[in-house]
C-alpha cells in the first residue's frame, strides 16, 4: 500500500519566500494602562466576529483573507480561554498556558503584512498566544507569540481530492502580523499604537 495519499505534482518552482522590512516600531509586546482582569475582558469581548465586524479600527487595519478567485476581504480573529477552547484545546492541554488566550482564524489562511513572493502578499496560516501579567493593579503587560505559521507556496496534488489543493510550509513568526494583532488589542484597552506604515502593509495589494 502507498504510504502517503499526499504527493506533490511539480509543474515548475515556486518563487522564492521573501519578506517586507521590519520597522523598530512593530514590537510583540507592550505595557498598556488597563488592569489585567479588565484587560482580558476587552479582549475576550473584542476579538469576536460582532465587534470586529462593525469596528472601523478593524476594517481598516485588521486581518484580510483571500478567496478563490483572489479577492481580499477582512477576516475575524477570535480569541478563546481554556473554559471554553474548541480551536485552541491542544494548546490549553498543557497547564502552563491556562492563563493564556488563545488566537486564530478559524483554520483560515491571513494575507501576511511580512511574508511575500515577487512583490506579493502571500497566504499566512497562523495561531497566536495572547499572554497578560499585571504590572500594578492598573497595568498590564502583554505580549503576542506565534505558535504555528505556514506560508501557501503553490499547489500539490490530493489523491483524495482528486486534484490540486494549497501547498503549504512552515516559516518563522511573523513579526508584522504578531504588531498588527497588538496594535487591536491595545485599541480594544483605549490606547493607539501606531499601524503598520503604508510601506509594510502590502497585504491588501
Amino acid at each position: 500500500m502507498v504510504a502517503s495519499l499526499l504527493f506533490s505534482v511539480t509543474a515548475e518552482a515556486h518563487p522564492a519566500v521573501e519578506h517586507w522590512p521590519v520597522p523598530t516600531s512593530a514590537v510583540s509586546e507592550v505595557e498598556l494602562p488597563v488592569s489585567e482582569p479588565a484587560l482580558r475582558a476587552a479582549i475576550l469581548s473584542g476579538l469576536s466576529v460582532a465587534v470586529e465586524r462593525t469596528d472601523p479600527v478593524y476594517r481598516t487595519d485588521g486581518f484580510v483573507s483571500r478567496d478563490g478567485s483572489g479577492h481580499e476581504d477582512w477576516t475575524p480573529v477570535l480569541a478563546e480561554e481554556s473554559a471554553n477552547a474548541l480551536f485552541g484545546r491542544a494548546f490549553f492541554r498543557d497547564p502552563a498556558h491556562s492563563r493564556e488566550l488563545f488566537a486564530h482564524f478559524m483554520g483560515k489562511a491571513i494575507v501576511s503584512s511580512y511574508y511575500r513572493s515577487e512583490e506579493r502578499a502571500l497566504d499566512y496560516g497562523v495561531t497566536f498566544s495572547i499572554s497578560l501579567a499585571a504590572v500594578d493593579e492598573a497595568k498590564t503587560r502583554v505580549s503576542i507569540r506565534t505558535l504555528e505559521s505556514s506560508v501557501g507556496v503553490g499547489r500539490e496534488f490530493n489523491v483524495h481530492a482528486m486534484g490540486f489543493v494549497p501547498k503549504s510550509e512552515p516559516v518563522p513568526a511573523s513579526p508584522l502580523d504578531e504588531y498588527k494583532l497588538l496594535v487591536y488589542v491595545a485599541h480594544l484597552a483605549g490606547v493607539a499604537l501606531n499601524p503598520l506604515p503604508k510601506e509594510e502593509a502590502r497585504a491588501r495589494r
